[in-house]
């Protein structure tokens, strides 16, 4: 069955547009701060990946969310009922590749729970087994055999560094200390 992609809410739709105006200033001479794992990538293999997520995100979200599995590669398991968790991951996987700029404070997002960063974990995983990256990873996937890569492989390694970051990520509740 088809799931029709629901509209995102307007705050989370705002936070798309946002990335799309900062992915669109990108120039030669842009200069992004970027963070943790992704700091360790070229800025243009970043850039490349982010607008492979910024680009396509809707069809992304709703491929991790969607009842069932992936027909192709039924050992991935999907987040459904994570429509929130798995947008929001998105977004921040985007930001991280994406960076921020020099004078911006931003600091990277987390899970709010550890329901949240079990969330971000299953989908992290899920990401990375569906990223081509070479001829011979979507020859190995029936129904996509001659399917291009879906980028370069050093935007694929920017991003699936990323990626495993952030399936590691502890839930903030789990980091804030709750003494005084």
């Amino acid at each position: 069955a088809v799931v029709d992609p629901t509209p995102l809410p307007s705050r989370e739709a705002a936070q798309w547009q946002g990335l799309e105006v900062q992915l669109e200033s990108v120039t030669p001479t842009t200069f992004f701060v970027a963070n943790g794992v992704a700091a360790d990538h070229p800025f243009s293999a970043r850039i490349e990946a982010a607008h492979k997520i910024i680009g396509n995100h809707e069809k992304v979200h709703l491929d991790m969310y969607r009842p069932g599995l992936p027909p192709t590669q039924p050992e991935l398991m999907r987040v459904t009922g994570q429509e929130r968790v798995a947008n929001a991951f998105l977004v921040e996987t985007a930001r991280r590749l994406l960076g921020r700029r020099p004078s911006s404070k931003a600091k990277p997002e987390r899970p709010a729970n550890i329901h949240e960063a079990a969330t971000w974990a299953d989908a992290a995983a899920y990401l990375t087994g569906r990223l081509h990256l070479i001829p011979g990873e979507t020859q190995n996937t029936p129904g996509f055999e001659r399917r291009k890569p879906d980028m370069s492989p050093a935007a694929g390694a920017a991003m699936r560094a990323v990626l495993a970051e952030m399936g590691e990520e502890r839930a903030f509740e789990a980091v804030v200390d709750p003494t005084p």
